[in-house]
């Protein structure tokens, strides 16, 4: 189901995954584009029947401009880790996007060798949708001096 950014934000931060300034720095994308644009951010959430708890989420952005919707923000509670909660929220998003004519779907970064460990998991799953990925080259960088 689709919620508010409150609640997305209350499960999401229960996770304690990575520290709490990047997930608060995370959360301050999402605010920037509910401003400006909320009716194409999209915070999606699935619950455990039971108690209905909010176990994991996703949160994408959609550019209806140039037909692509984004992967911004993605979780799983501890204690779901291990079940397939992860492949539902992905293909909820695939078929929204079908349904909306999206042809583009971006999963965002994916782990370097030089990123830290902890994101290798993540990226596998990532992988596991992917039918394209993009390698940018380093980026160079010159320094100059003004006269």
């Amino acid at each position: 189901v689709e919620v508010d950014l409150d609640r997305f934000t209350q499960a999401y931060h229960s996770t304690k995954f990575m520290d709490p300034f990047t997930r608060r720095s995370f959360i301050s994308v999402l605010r920037h584009h509910i401003e400006r644009h909320s009716q194409d951010v999209h915070l999606t959430v699935a619950r455990q029947r039971s108690d209905q708890r909010i176990v994991a989420g996703l949160a994408t952005i959609d550019y209806v401009d140039i037909s692509q919707s984004g992967h911004v923000i993605a979780f799983i509670h501890p204690d779901a880790q291990q079940t397939s909660v992860g492949v539902g929220l992905i293909d909820h998003w695939f078929t929204r996007c079908l349904h909306e004519r999206m042809k583009f779907l971006h999963f965002g970064l994916l782990r370097r060798n030089s990123d830290p460990g902890s994101w290798q998991a993540y990226t596998n799953f990532k992988r596991q949708f992917h039918l394209h990925e993009i390698l940018y080259p380093k980026p160079v960088f010159r320094i100059v001096w003004p006269k």
